[in-house]
């Protein structure tokens, strides 16, 4: 579940917003409108320990991301973005990465997690996030 301010539609049209007008770059569109993004939605990924507790220490936060994109849908009702990282970020991210393949991270949107994805390699920038996935009807 995402925490209100964090709600699918909200994201999907700040990002619209963000990439309006600019059809062939699907990030948001200037410092300003990503910084607004961050204030109103702030990222953070967590290590997750063998207890499958998230850390209170950030491996990334707001202040690491360079820019946010819209990503495609790899299943219907997915709502995700690809996050940018600075060098420092990136740098932060590659070091857990390599260091904990197959552990958990808890991605976080205004402190709630969104998504709990395994590490399946080293990564550092850009990388995907869940925001929102509506379980199948069916």
């Amino acid at each position: 579940m995402l925490p209100r301010s964090c709600t699918p539609v909200a994201v999907a049209t700040l990002l619209a917003v963000g990439c309006a007008g600019a059809a062939s770059d699907p990030t948001l569109g200037t410092a300003e409108q990503l910084a607004r993004f961050l204030e109103i939605f702030p990222l953070s990924v967590h290590p997750v320990d063998s207890a499958g507790k998230a850390g209170a220490f950030s491996i990334v936060r707001s202040e690491h991301v360079e820019a946010i994109a819209s990503d495609r849908a790899h299943a219907e009702g997915e709502l995700a973005v690809l996050v940018h990282l600075n060098e420092e970020g990136g740098q932060r991210m590659l070091r857990h990465t390599t260091n904990h393949v197959g552990a958990q991270v808890s991605v976080q949107c205004d402190g709630e997690e969104t998504s709990r994805p395994v590490i399946l390699e080293p990564f550092s920038s850009p990388f995907r996030v869940l925001l929102a996935h509506s379980p199948d009807p069916n």
